[in-house]
C-alpha cells in the first residue's frame, strides 16, 4: 500500500470559500445514577383460581447506596478482613501438618501456601539442602490467641490485647478453652529463592519478591517474634523493621514428646534507601 502524503506537489490550489462554523449543540447529559428498582413479586393464577405470588421471582435485591454513590470514582470501600485478600502464607511444615499427612510436603519444608495445604496448594521454598530464605519484615503485630485442642474443629479466637482475652474469662497459659497465649502476625517480603512462582510478582533489579502473611505461634513466636521485637525497639532495625533482612532456615529438634522442626533465623543485610522505598510500596 502506497504511503499517504499530506503535501500536494506543484502550485497551491485556489483558496476555497470559508466554511461556516457549525452551531454549538449542548451535550446531552446522562441522567444521575439512581438506586436500582427492587424486583416485584409476579402474580400468577393457580389451579384453585386464587391469585398467589410466584415465589421464584419474589427475591429482592437489597443495596446500601449512600456511601458508594457519594464516593469518588476509583474508590474501594468497606471493611476488609483476611478472607478478602489473596495473600499467601509462609508455613513451616511439621509431622502432623495437614499437607504432610496428605503427602504433598515433608516435615521441615518451608512452604508458601497459596491455598489449601491439604490439597497441596503451595510451593516449597526451602528444605534441607536448599538455599535459605531471605525475607524482610514489612509489618509486625503482637496478638493473643485463645488456646484450643490441637486438631480440633474450632480455631482459637484472636485478641488485640491481653485485657480483651481476660475480659472473656481467659487466663494466661490456662490450657484448652480456658487460656490464651501470645502470638505474632507479620507481613513479610520474601525474595524468590528460585521457585519462579506467580506469587513473586514484585521486581527489584534482577530479583523477584512475594508478600506473605507469617503467623508466629509457640516456639516460632519465642524465637522469631522476640527477635523482631528487640531489633525494632532499639537494635539494628530501630529505624523500621523493613530496613534490613533476615535469613530463615529450620532444624530438627528432639522435643519432649516427639521431634519437631524449629525455625532458625539469622540477621541479614541492612537495606539501602532504594530498597527501603521499594519495600514501603510493596507493604502499602
Amino acid at each position: 500500500m502506497a504511503k499517504t502524503s499530506f503535501k500536494r506537489p506543484g502550485a497551491p490550489p485556489p483558496a476555497a470559500a470559508p466554511t461556516p462554523a457549525p452551531a454549538k449543540v449542548a451535550p446531552k447529559l446522562a441522567p444521575r445514577m439512581a438506586p436500582p428498582k427492587q424486583a416485584e413479586a409476579k402474580v400468577v393464577e393457580q389451579s384453585s383460581g386464587d391469585a398467589q405470588p410466584e415465589k421464584q421471582l419474589a427475591v429482592r435485591e437489597n443495596f446500601q447506596l449512600d456511601d458508594i454513590l457519594s464516593a469518588p470514582v476509583g474508590s474501594v470501600l468497606g471493611q476488609m478482613d483476611a478472607g478478602d485478600l489473596d495473600i499467601p502464607r509462609l508455613k513451616l511444615m511439621q509431622p502432623l501438618s495437614p499437607g504432610v499427612i496428605a503427602g504433598h510436603f515433608t516435615a521441615g519444608d518451608w512452604v508458601l501456601a497459596t491455598g489449601s495445604l491439604e490439597e497441596g496448594e503451595g510451593s516449597i521454598l526451602w528444605q534441607d539442602g536448599c538455599a535459605p530464605i531471605e525475607l524482610t519484615v514489612l509489618k509486625f503485630q503482637k496478638q493473643f490467641m485463645e488456646q484450643k485442642a490441637f486438631g480440633g474443629e474450632t480455631m482459637g479466637r484472636i485478641f488485640k490485647t491481653a485485657e480483651e482475652a481476660q475480659a472473656e474469662g481467659l487466663v494466661p497459659f490456662g490450657g484448652d478453652d480456658t487460656g490464651y497465649v501470645a502470638i505474632g502476625l507479620a507481613a513479610v517480603l520474601i525474595k524468590d529463592p528460585g521457585v519462579d512462582e506467580p506469587a513473586f510478582l514484585h521486581e527489584y533489579g534482577d530479583d523477584k519478591y512475594a508478600v506473605a502473611w507469617w503467623q508466629l505461634t509457640g516456639m516460632a513466636y519465642k524465637i522469631i517474634g522476640h527477635k523482631i521485637w528487640n531489633q525494632s525497639r532499639g537494635g539494628r532495625l530501630k529505624a523500621g523493621s523493613h530496613h534490613g533482612s533476615f535469613i530463615v532456615e529450620a532444624r530438627l529438634e528432639k522435643g519432649v514428646k516427639a521431634p519437631y522442626w524449629a525455625p532458625v533465623i539469622k540477621d541479614g543485610e541492612l537495606h539501602d534507601t532504594e530498597f527501603i522505598a521499594f519495600a514501603e510500596v510493596c507493604g502499602g
